[in-house]
């Protein structure tokens, strides 16, 4: 970000400055609170949300890189603040499984590679905890133009598009897992994977998201 090297890839000021650790709601990862007054009034499923960064310049440009202009080898780099902030939380006991939110087919084939999963893989050599990565099937594509939707047009969208995958539910039967995406925006998407984990059988779902944008009250 400043132009200096470093073997990991962003000096210790810049880790400082733009990755420095924050109080975030425990539900949906927003500033400041350990359980935002918004959270305090709505159920959910999920045991907890840990979110390392902000969705902002220049952490944006770093994960766009990662998951646009086919540049995997920004995953480790990424990977490491996910699970420092993982480990920040406090989270005990850990999960037991580590997976990702996948991607369709579709998009898998554009890309070459699901981002989420490059950091889950990343997270889980750090916290010592096993990967898998088809715990979940993604049948239904979403459109780009739809990110444009508000909080409830993409839950209505998301409900059903995806699927604890038949024969991993052994797997999950019984443990708690840690769902890896990279960005949250309205969460639904995370939402819905990690009600099919639950459907699957998991016992818990914690969400571990790499970034989350700030909702337009949270701007400056």
């Amino acid at each position: 970000m400043c132009s200096t090297w470093t073997r990991e890839g962003l000096c210790q000021p810049c880790r400082t400055r733009f990755a420095g650790w924050k109080a975030r709601c425990t539900t949906c990862g927003r500033p400041g609170v350990l359980r935002c007054g918004a959270c305090l009034q709505r159920p959910t499923q999920q045991a907890a949300c840990v979110v390392a960064l902000d969705y902002q310049f220049p952490i944006d440009q770093l994960i766009g890189r990662l998951k646009f202009q086919q540049a995997p080898e920004w995953a480790p780099l990424l990977g490491a603040l996910l699970a420092q902030a993982v480990s920040r939380s406090g989270t005990d006991p850990l999960p037991d499984l580590i997976t990702a939110v996948p991607l369709s087919a579709q998009r898998l084939a554009q890309r070459g590679y699901n981002q989420s999963w490059l950091l889950a893989r990343e997270v889980a050599r750090r916290v010592h905890r096993p990967a898998l990565p088809h715990l979940l099937q993604r049948w239904r594509h979403l459109d780009p133009l739809s990110g444009g939707a508000n909080r409830q047009e993409r839950g209505d969208l998301l409900q059903g598009a995806f699927l604890p995958t038949p024969a991993q539910r052994h797997t999950l039967a019984g443990r708690s897992v840690a769902l890896v995406d990279d960005v949250m925006t309205t969460g639904a998407t995370t939402r819905a994977a990690a009600t099919a984990l639950l459907e699957g059988g998991a016992s818990q779902v914690h969400l571990w998201v790499l970034a989350r944008t700030p909702a337009p009250d949270e701007l400056p």
